[in-house]
């Protein structure tokens, strides 16, 4: 498909293509997510632990999502704290993977408005440090009973979701196994 994008078509042509190569990524995506939560329910998802540069992950993360927002009509907003550190130690896969699925998320059931990515330092022991990564939106909302169960595999806030929204439910339960695989935790407040 993309071979084809580099040649002359149609506008009806491109169109088409461009269709075909957004479901073919939707399908890689719904394809990695049955496998990543095979893995992690048969315990054998790899965590990496390596220095990598925190600053440029999150602007690999926060550029990919500003153009999806804006496409979408949304605002796009992020911040990281000053006292943030650079370098850390990490799977920054694993943390990408984690915060694309928060944005998506966020993009998905926002229809007005701004997505922001908030990142703070907690605090710091013993050459650790506790990192806060936050994606507020203003999104569809949740009831108590949906937050309960929002992060389980195959379950989302309701069943009109799934036919309005598409997906699968598998992003935030593959975020939180991620999260706490990490040694951290994960949440909502709706």
């Amino acid at each position: 498909v993309q071979l084809l994008l580099l040649t002359d078509l149609t506008e009806e042509q491109r169109h088409f293509v461009d269709v075909a190569q957004s479901s073919g990524r939707t399908l890689l995506a719904v394809i990695d997510d049955i496998l990543d939560i095979s893995k992690i329910e048969a315990g054998k998802i790899v965590i990496e632990s390596l220095e990598f540069d925190l600053r440029r992950t999150l602007e690999e993360v926060i550029e990919v999502w500003r153009i999806q927002a804006v496409t979408k009509g949304l605002g796009f907003r992020s911040s990281v704290s000053a006292d943030a550190p650079t370098l850390v130690r990490g799977d920054a896969t694993r943390l990408r993977q984690i915060l694309n699925n928060l944005a998506s998320n966020a993009i998905k059931f926002t229809h007005q408005g701004e997505i922001v990515l908030d990142v703070s330092l907690l605090g710091e022991q013993d050459g650790k440090a506790s990192i806060r990564f936050a994606v507020a939106d203003r999104g569809i909302g949740l009831r108590p009973e949906q937050i309960a169960k929002l992060f389980s595999p195959f379950v989302q806030a309701d069943a009109s979701t799934t036919r309005k929204f598409g997906g699968t439910g598998l992003g935030l339960a593959i975020s939180k196994h991620l999260a706490e695989l990490m040694g951290g935790e994960i949440g909502i407040e709706s």
